[in-house]
């Protein structure tokens, strides 16, 4: 699962929610919904369902930046959120609602940008994003 975002004055707001679930790829985007809290929690329901129960989603830094987003998103869905803190970073954590999902943090355990990943890996790589260009304030 990755997550991006953009800066417009001085807030961070996702835009952009991607999930591969090992077959299909799908993307969420703010353009489809009123909020970014609406494309959050549409996304999280997306995964929501008896197929992915017991699913491990990785996210690259979740422990850091993405779970600050992700964690007020999940608690507004269940009552049953587990984390699993070592460090004062989340390394776990768990959503029980209708199915369990794990969301862990990829960097954790691969400590390297995702770029040298895809290298040492030899797969396809994210690419470079124009983040420049997304928080660039002249451009709506």
């Amino acid at each position: 699962m990755d997550l991006e975002t953009f800066t417009n004055n001085g807030i961070v707001i996702p835009y952009r929610f991607s999930i591969f679930d090992g077959q299909h790829s799908y993307s969420f985007y703010l353009s489809d919904y009123n909020t970014s809290d609406q494309m959050l929690i549409e996304t999280v329901k997306f995964l929501m369902k008896r197929k992915y129960t017991g699913y491990k989603i990785y996210l690259h830094n979740f422990s850091n930046f993405d779970g600050i987003f992700l964690i007020r998103i999940l608690s507004s869905l269940s009552d049953k959120i587990k984390p699993i803190i070592r460090d004062n970073r989340i390394i776990d954590l768990n959503l029980i609602q209708n199915c369990i999902l794990y969301f862990r943090d990829s960097y954790l355990m691969l400590p390297s940008s995702l770029r040298k990943l895809a290298i040492q890996f030899n797969v396809d790589n994210k690419g470079i994003f124009p983040y420049n260009f997304f928080n660039n304030p002249n451009i709506s």
